[in-house]
């Protein structure tokens, strides 16, 4: 399978958010993203089969890091779209809702959070799979963010997906949030799925994503 060539394979590569203190993470391809780091994979339609890219790939394949990356940057929404549902907290845990088939009636619903109580989010992919690479699509964060008309909070859930919070409706101070982020990751069986246990912010008006607040800060 890891036989093809570049040309072969350039149509199916995809990029991935994982956990930047990960050591087989740091021995491939990569780039920074915040603190987290973002990695590169061939996507093989069946969701069992993708795997990562190495440097010994990129060798083989006679290409630059640059050419995974802009391969991945067109790739990814295309073959692996971004996907929301509402999530909502009943007594064995939460349930995901589905918004509609489509990113379009998804955000019609997500528009109106005032009569939605204590609003919040998933944001993943089509798959499920490596889903928190999905808030790389900067023009998503922006279309919701200008629906709420203020900045989102952003808890990492896992390399699979990330909880997304109207700021206003944020409950907690965000060292709280990211308390519990840390605690929930301190709990997760998945080896390999967690992501991070900083709490992001995209902020509205800059259209930036940001650390909101991390281990480091609350030290």
């Amino acid at each position: 399978m890891k036989q093809e060539t570049f040309a072969e394979i350039k149509d199916r590569i995809i990029y991935v958010l994982e956990n930047a203190e990960a050591a087989e993470v740091k021995a491939r391809p990569h780039e920074a993203y915040l603190d987290m780091v973002k990695t590169f994979r061939v996507y093989q339609y069946d969701g069992e089969n993708d795997f990562n890219i190495t440097w010994d790939d990129l060798e083989k394949w006679g290409v630059k890091l640059e050419a995974v990356r802009e391969a991945a940057e067109r790739n990814t929404p295309v073959l692996i779209p971004p996907m929301v549902y509402q999530v909502v907290q009943i007594p064995s845990g939460i349930r995901q809702i589905e918004l509609g088939d489509n990113m379009e009636a998804i955000l019609e619903h997500m528009a109106d959070i005032d009569n939605v109580k204590d609003p919040m989010y998933m944001l993943t992919n089509a798959t499920g799979q490596y889903g928190a690479g999905s808030i790389l699509n900067e023009l998503l964060l922006e279309r919701i963010a200008e629906l709420w008309k203020e900045d989102i909070i952003l808890l990492p859930s896992s390399v699979h997906e990330f909880l997304l919070i109207p700021f206003s409706k944020k409950r907690m101070e965000l060292k709280e949030w990211q308390e519990t982020v840390s605690f929930m990751n301190s709990t997760m069986l998945l080896e390999g799925g967690v992501l991070s246990n900083s709490v992001y912010q995209y902020d509205w008006i800059k259209k930036k994503l940001v650390i909101g607040c991390s281990p480091e800060l609350v030290d």
